[in-house]
């Protein structure tokens, strides 16, 4: 759609894909910007004129998002994805409650983890239960919040009694207290839960 602003897309975003029968909740992974004409690269048209930039909008110079579906909602229940939307089937940014109906509520077994981007009134909360059935990672780049990020899903993992854990812990960044990057100190898990964690 011509009238969408790029800029307020983001990598990242939920977008539900409402389908006739079903809803794809993806996630955008990639934005890029294309055109039909290639000169207008090598010789840009005049868009001070706003007649001729709505022209060229959207049909000579055109965005493009890329997304993946993760899941298909059902009846409100997610289930995995096993085929893609049609053609020219509307996209829409994610709503409070298409990520509620992926995430559920916060309750004893689900644990708040924090909100996705743009969307700071949703809450994610992780199914802890499901999530110690299996191996997990937490990966991202140097400074992206990794230790603070497996920090609270190891306090949610102890506060609602659902594992046990033997961390290796080379960096300290788990044990009595961690220096945040705005330098003030932040609890570790024996402060927040002195009866149940050893060092």
């Amino acid at each position: 759609d011509s009238h969408v602003q790029i800029e307020d897309l983001a990598v990242g975003r939920y977008i539900v894909v409402r389908g006739q029968n079903k809803r794809f909740f993806c996630m955008v992974n990639d934005i890029s910007l294309n055109t039909t004409n290639a000169q207008i690269e090598s010789d840009p048209p005049d868009i001070s004129d706003t007649f001729l930039a709505e022209i060229y909008s959207g049909t000579v110079a055109y965005s493009i998002i890329t997304v993946t579906p993760m899941l298909v909602i059902d009846e409100n229940n997610p289930l995995p994805v096993k085929t893609i939307p049609a053609h020219f089937t509307q996209a829409f940014n994610a709503t409070e409650e298409d990520v509620n109906n992926v995430f559920g509520a916060e309750d004893n077994i689900h644990f708040n983890v924090g909100s996705p981007l743009e969307l700071q009134e949703t809450n994610i909360n992780l199914n802890l239960k499901r999530l110690v059935e299996r191996s997990i990672g937490v990966f991202g780049k140097s400074g992206t919040g990794k230790s603070f990020l497996t920090r609270v899903l190891m306090a949610g993992v102890i506060n609602r009694n659902i594992g046990v854990s033997l961390i290796f812990d080379m960096h300290n960044d788990y044990g009595w207290e961690i220096t945040s990057e705005g330098e003030s100190k932040v609890k570790g898990l024996r402060q927040l839960f002195p009866e149940r964690v050893v060092i």
